[in-house]
């Protein structure tokens, strides 16, 4: 404690091991700590200081693993899982320029990052397998970047940011099955891009209480769903839905919003029974909407402004 230039490292091979390195009032911090084994609990608690690096890598099963960095500037923190049944939570509070990164590799694994109050926020997730969840939550700070990206099956990410100015969050998922969810809300300046590839695949973006307002769904695959729903004014949506078919898309900016431009596109087939949908929702003036289905029968498309 109270001091400059801390190291720690710590390595454990083994089942059932509890690892903890505290590191307070300082600057300079460095953890790192290295697990190989099944059910073991490693934390990593870094506050009241500058220059915070915390490293952990796990590799087994039924692993937890928590960073915490609280009150100052310049934090870091990367974990690395390789297993199943792993939980891997960075929490990141009251600093300017933090940094959180989590990749696992394996199933049923649950990764959440979040960071609260400050500026210049970034967040990244990767993940492969199935069975996955990610949650990244964002708030009370300007400048939020956050990106996760998943290849697998039946996975589901959420990226929530809060108050503030200046987002940005985007997704990339690969696979079956898989539900994603980007929400955006009070400030100005949100963008939200998600790319999707699969069957059956459901995307939510979210902007509320906004203006200036940019979100993009790309799906390819089948029977997959894409929403946008927005309020505030000035706001772009779009929604490609190609090389799939039977897919639902629907943009809705909600009411008193004004200047909001729509656009959905699908080249898919459908069919009478399983058609594309397309729709979008209006209720603002000087909007524009768009719809345009190019992959033959069974198409609906309804566009209403009020």
């Amino acid at each position: 404690n109270s001091g400059n230039d801390f190291r720690a490292d710590v390595t454990a091979s083994g089942n059932s091991n509890d690892m903890t390195v505290r590191q307070n009032s300082g600057s300079d911090f460095r953890s790192t700590l290295g697990l190989t084994g099944n059910g073991n609990n490693a934390l990593t608690n870094q506050n009241s200081g500058n220059d915070f690096r915390a490293d952990v890598t796990a590799s087994g099963n039924s692993n937890d693993v928590v960073v915490r960095q609280n009150s100052g500037t310049d934090f870091k923190s990367t974990i690395g899982l390789t297993g199943n049944g792993n939980n891997a939570l960075t929490n990141q509070n009251s600093a300017n320029d933090l940094r959180a990164d989590i990749s696992a590799s394996g199933n049923n694994n649950d990764a959440t990052i979040r960071q609260n109050s400050g500026s210049d926020f970034k967040s990244t997730v990767s993940m492969i397998g199935n069975n996955n969840s990610v949650l990244t939550n964002q708030n009370s700070a300007n400048q939020l970047r956050s990106t996760v990206s998943m290849t697998g099956n039946n996975n589901d990410a959420t990226i929530r940011q809060n108050s503030g100015n200046d987002f940005t969050s985007s997704a990339v998922v690969t696979g079956n099955g898989n539900t994603l969810m980007l929400k955006q809300k009070n400030g100005v300046d949100f963008e939200s891009i998600m790319t999707v590839g699969g069957n059956n695949n459901a995307a939510d973006i979210l902007q509320h209480n906004g203006a200036d307002l940019l979100a993009t769904v790309n799906m390819d695959g089948n029977q997959g769903q894409a929403d946008i729903l927005q309020t505030g004014n000035d706001n772009e949506s779009f929604i490609n839905q190609s090389a799939g078919s039977y897919n639902q898309a629907m943009i809705d900016q909600g009411s008193g919003g004004d200047l909001n431009e729509a656009n959905i596109n699908q080249s898919g087939f459908g069919s009478l029974i399983n058609p594309n949908q397309a729709h979008i929702n209006q209720f603002g003036t000087s909007d524009l909407a768009t719809i345009n289905q190019s992959g033959g029968a069974g198409n609906v498309a309804v566009i209403t402004q009020n």
